[in-house]
């Protein structure tokens, strides 16, 4: 984002730009480098920050001019340097996003200004992802509140502990009956049939809803908060979602990667359990429903909630393993270098 000005501004002139003293910061945990994560309580949007980028939101005080941010910025960061007209873009995004007050302006009209035009932009992205379009519903923190002490269980070792039995006995009873079961495999016309797309747009709608209350309740479970369910429309098939950016609080990445692959686990949960089923009933309803449960928790989350390359649950495991936790950002930008040594090398 670029700004402009009348004439040439005294770089000596205090910005007139300070912090938002109610955003809530965490200070991530990682091994090699530093994330700082910011939440604004009042539209509830995070942002992550790197120590430079958080170095800087930190020293806009309504005292200091962008002269000074940027002697204590190669201070402070050597032998880093920053332009002063990178310096003034970045804080022209900050202010974009409301997370820092102008002295001597309408804040309140500055704010719904803001808040107009990141709603817009908003609508636009929904409808151009269509592979997955949200509408929001309804606030669940009173319901998790009241559900969490009764599920605390499912945080258990030992539930843990029969959770991953019944995956490994599901595979081994698969395996062992695997020339057996693939006779009774039913014909691809015959899984693609109008009744039976009917049974697995069920399952995967039911694996969908406990997948995202799986989310939500871990989220709780380590102390963060989700303030927004709603339908989702993913691949046009209706599902439930929850919101649980506030993972991002989380200053262990231990915990932030296990609400982020709770869903996972669940659906290869389910997975299992409808494999044990299908081997041992006869053919009928509960045999056709355990089957098309099977395909859908199984096939579905390895290509798209599993796969670290689309921006699901994979991804975001992946980003906390690496310790990056803009890697959609980083990887981008490694590409485009990449690129242009490769294609804009000159001799």
């Amino acid at each position: 984002m670029r700004t402009r000005a009348n004439g040439s501004p005294n770089l000596g002139t205090p910005m007139r730009l300070r912090m938002r003293p109610d955003l809530v910061v965490r200070q991530q945990q990682c091994d090699t480098r530093c994330a700082w994560t910011v939440k604004d309580p009042v539209s509830l949007r995070y942002y992550i920050f790197t120590p430079q980028e958080f170095a800087i939101l930190r020293w806009l005080d309504g005292v200091r001019s962008a002269e000074d941010i940027r002697r204590e910025y190669e201070d402070a960061f050597p032998p880093q340097r920053i332009p002063l007209l990178r310096l003034q873009g970045y804080v022209a995004s900050l202010l974009e996003n409301g997370l820092v007050l102008a002295d001597g302006i309408d804040q309140g009209q500055l704010l719904l200004e803001t808040s107009n035009r990141r709603e817009r932009r908003e609508r636009w992205q929904k409808w151009t992802n269509w592979l997955a379009i949200r509408f929001a519903g309804v606030d669940p923190d009173r319901f998790l509140s009241w559900a969490h002490p009764k599920l605390s269980w499912l945080f258990s070792p030992w539930f843990l502990a029969c959770s991953l039995l019944s995956m490994v006995a599901a595979l081994l009873v698969t395996v062992a009956n695997a020339t057996e079961l693939r006779h009774q495999l039913p014909a691809l016309h015959e899984i693609a049939s109008p009744t039976n797309l009917v049974w697995m747009g069920s399952a995967f709608v039911a694996a969908k809803i406990i997948h995202e209350l799986a989310h939500a309740l871990t989220c709780k479970h380590y102390g963060g908060e989700c303030h927004e369910m709603g339908v989702l429309l993913l691949l046009f098939a209706p599902c439930l979602y929850c919101n649980v950016t506030d993972s991002w609080m989380l200053q262990s990445r231990w915990q932030r990667i296990v609400v982020s692959a709770a869903g996972i686990l669940v659906e290869l949960q389910l997975a299992a359990l409808a494999a044990l089923v299908w081997v041992y009933s006869q053919p009928g309803m509960l045999h056709t429903i355990a089957l098309n449960m099977l395909i859908v928790c199984s096939l579905g989350t390895v290509f798209f909630n599993g796969n670290p390359l689309l921006r699901y649950d994979g991804y975001f495991v992946l980003a906390d393993l690496v310790n990056i936790p803009n890697l959609w950002q980083e990887s981008r930008a490694a590409l485009h270098a990449r690129l242009a040594r490769w294609f804009l090398a000159s001799d």
